[in-house]
């Protein structure tokens, strides 16, 4: 029996510089099953960055992608045209904005519409934004993009139903490696916009404490916030120093990770964990925190360290460094590599997130 077609919008407060991980995922939804049509609306400040390049392009393609008005009452028209000349059959929500929540609850079927949580939720306990929330999600399905995510959801909202669906990773994207030059030192790699939540400074602090024994460079991709990450690292190290690089985003992040020995992820707080995987994916040695959703990725061999434990860190970034061409390592960053695909592929991504769309 053929599956009933099924329009799906899916409404992204996302506007990076790069499609990235997040864009190949919801097209993994075509991708595996032909009887779903994906629509796109992404948010209006998409106008004023490079989000505005890769849009356009998805719309010459057989895609449709549209970008939201600055206007609340054009948005509603937008939202109204977009329901009705696509057929709309289901709304999957990805992070969240009160004034388009505010849309949705009024043109949607609650029933209809997927929430996804990509990072925390921890609202203050009876204070009027999380009863709006309550009010305005009343009826959705939520969603956790990993188990400790639907956990920490379902404690903020426990009458509601949350479901798990772990992420998922487009490693074919991976294997586009442009030219780099890579320097004669251990190289290490941390995604570092987020400065903060990253523990760029503890990479930073890990690596200083190193650097007199091993020839370490610590590059660190900093986005559109770079110059804001530079002032964080001069002003956590107490200057400038030259064996840090800061690398401008890329979608072809394969090029960094094949340039990098091993990965930091010393985050202090993590929904999942795309980067560490995309990572080990690539053959990096990782090192990472013990925290939230990261701190369940499934990767034999990586290092872990407690969060905010500089000395735990410094001790497994040297243990990593004094391991890493050894053939014991060197094969098991083989096997890693095949556990990944196993266990993060989208396939099994839009399969289970076509069971709730169903």
């Amino acid at each position: 029996m053929k599956e009933k077609e099924m329009t799906v919008l899916h409404v992204c407060d996302y506007a990076a510089n790069y499609r990235g991980n997040f864009i190949e995922s919801l097209e993994s939804l075509e991708t595996y099953h032909s009887n779903v049509r994906n629509v796109y609306l992404f948010p209006a400040r998409a106008k004023n960055t490079n989000a505005r390049t890769w849009i356009a392009q998805m719309n010459t393609t057989d895609q449709v992608a549209y970008i939201q008005e600055e206007s609340f009452i054009k948005n509603i028209l937008l939202f109204r045209n977009i329901i009705k000349t696509h057929k709309v059959d289901r709304i999957v929500r990805h992070f969240s904005d009160l004034h388009i929540d505010i849309i949705i609850k009024i043109l949607f079927n609650p029933k209809k519409v997927v929430r996804f949580f990509h990072c925390g939720y921890r609202p203050v306990p009876g204070s009027l934004k999380a009863r709006i929330r309550r009010f305005l999600w009343k009826h959705n399905r939520l969603v956790g993009v990993s188990v400790a995510m639907a956990d920490e959801v379902k404690r903020a909202l426990p009458d509601f139903e949350v479901i798990p669906i772990v992420n998922a990773i487009e490693f074919d994207r991976l294997d586009v490696i442009e030219p780099f030059e890579k320097p004669d030192k251990t190289t290490m790699l941390i995604m570092g916009w987020d400065k903060e939540r990253k523990g760029v400074d503890l990479a930073a602090l890990a690596c200083e404490r190193l650097q007199s024994k091993y020839d370490l460079e610590l590059m660190i991709v900093g986005g559109s916030k770079e110059t804001e990450v530079k002032d964080y690292v001069r002003k956590t190290l107490g200057k400038t120093v030259d064996w840090v690089r800061f690398l401008p985003p890329t979608n072809n992040i394969g090029t960094y990770y094949n340039a990098t020995d091993i990965f930091l992820s010393p985050s202090r707080q993590e929904a999942f964990g795309y980067a560490v995987v995309e990572a080990a994916y690539r053959k990096c040695s990782v090192v990472l925190t013990k925290v939230d959703g990261q701190g369940q990725i499934q990767l034999d061999g990586a290092y872990w360290f407690e969060s905010e434990d500089l000395d735990g860190f410094v001790e497994q970034l040297e243990k990593a460094i004094l391991e890493r061409n050894t053939p014991q390592r060197i094969a098991q960053r083989e096997e890693v590599c095949k556990q990944a695909v196993e266990r993060y592929s989208l396939k099994t991504w839009s399969n289970k997130l076509i069971e709730i769309l169903q």
